[in-house]
């Protein structure tokens, strides 16, 4: 006879069990734990090869989610919602190894970067107005503003399910684009308008 994958509690439904409990279940099996020496190589990596900002979103969840199946894409988009307060390497490593996965994490992350600006910091005011240097920073942009566009129809597809998200959506563009106002108040404002609609 077969064993029969048993979540518990309310999970139980006429005798047998609801899909959404059975898909937990299993994903909680299939995602691995990754040990601090993996999680500060995967760190240092996403930092190096990162563009930084939202942009840096591809590669981390390349990394964490697909190849490294640390977490779920479920919980990655947690993340990502709690990245506007937190660095989403913090939630992440902490999700994955606690604190310690927290602290190594973010160091991780944000090493490499911090590095190279020390490296060319002194460099960038002889260089800047080189013309191959101002040719460079144009591409660049460019590739970066393709990215961004790809990172936000991928989530937008996987976060815009409904009437209520796409209401938050379009209050929140309205709010920034046509209003101008904070986004420190559109923080807090979809965290309030969510806790009562969802």
């Amino acid at each position: 006879m077969c064993p029969t994958l048993d979540p518990g509690g309310d999970d139980h439904a006429g005798g047998g069990l609801r899909g959404p409990a059975i898909a937990g279940n299993i994903l909680k099996r299939i995602m691995k734990t990754p040990t601090l020496l993996e999680m500060l190589k995967a760190a240092l990596y996403i930092g190096t090869v990162g563009y930084g900002g939202p942009a840096i979103l591809a590669s981390m969840k390349r990394v964490i989610v697909h190849e490294k199946k640390w977490i779920s894409e479920e919980e990655f988009l947690n993340a990502l919602s709690l990245a506007q307060i937190l660095p989403g390497a913090t939630f992440i490593g902490y999700k994955v190894k606690g604190i310690i996965g927290d602290v190594v994490s973010t160091v991780g992350i944000f090493c490499p970067s911090l590095a190279l600006m020390m490296l060319v910091s002194r460099a960038h005011a002889k260089i800047k107005e080189l013309k191959i240097v101002k040719v460079t920073i144009k591409g660049f942009l460019s590739g970066f503003i393709g990215l961004l566009l790809s990172d936000v129809l991928q989530f937008g597809v996987q976060s815009l399910v409904s009437w209520q998200t796409w209401s938050v959506f379009g209050v929140s563009v309205l709010y920034l684009l046509v209003w101008k106002k904070d986004v420190v108040w559109l923080i807090l404002g979809t965290i309030a308008v969510s806790l009562l609609v969802f």
